[in-house]
C-alpha cells in the first residue's frame, strides 16, 4: 500500500507538471498569435498601399499630396492624450474625495477641475462636495 507522503508528492509533481506545461503551450500560442497579427498587419498595410497608389494613379495625379492614414498609423504608436494624477496628502490635498476632482495631464497641462484648474490655493477647497453614494441595486445598469 503507498504512503501517504508518496500520495500527496505524487499530486505535488502532477499539478507542477501541468502548471509548466500550460505556461509553455501559452508561451507557444502567443508567439504564434503575435506572429499572426504581425503577418495580418503586413499584408493590410501593403493592401492599403496598393489601393491608394491606384487610387491616385485613376486620378491622373503623379504625387499623392498626402500620406494616407492608414501608414501613418502602422507607422506610429500611439501614446495616451491623457494621464490620470490622484490627489494624495502631497499633491492636491483639498481635493482628495471630492466629485469634482478631474486629475488629468494634458501635455504638460495639469487639469485639477472646472473650478480650480490649477488646483486649490488652500488646504480646504470652498466648492469640495463628496462623492455621490452608489446606487440602489435595483437602479444599477
Amino acid at each position: 500500500m503507498p504512503e501517504p507522503d508518496d500520495w500527496s508528492r505524487d499530486v505535488w509533481e502532477f499539478c507542477e507538471l501541468t502548471a509548466t506545461e500550460l505556461e509553455r503551450f501559452f508561451q507557444s500560442a502567443s508567439e504564434a498569435i503575435a506572429a499572426i497579427a504581425s503577418e495580418a498587419e503586413a499584408a493590410l498595410v501593403a493592401d492599403w498601399t496598393q489601393t491608394w497608389e491606384e487610387f491616385w494613379d485613376a486620378l491622373g495625379v503623379d504625387e499623392q499630396p498626402y500620406e494616407p492614414d492608414v501608414l501613418l498609423f502602422a507607422e506610429e504608436r500611439w501614446e495616451p492624450m491623457a494621464t490620470s494624477v490622484v490627489a494624495g496628502a502631497d499633491w492636491n490635498p483639498a481635493c482628495v474625495g471630492c466629485r469634482h476632482y478631474h486629475g488629468y495631464v494634458y501635455g504638460e497641462n495639469f487639469l485639477v477641475c472646472a473650478m480650480h484648474p490649477y488646483g486649490s490655493e488652500d488646504d480646504t477647497c470652498p466648492d469640495w462636495e463628496g462623492k455621490p453614494p452608489p446606487l440602489p441595486p435595483r437602479y444599477r445598469f
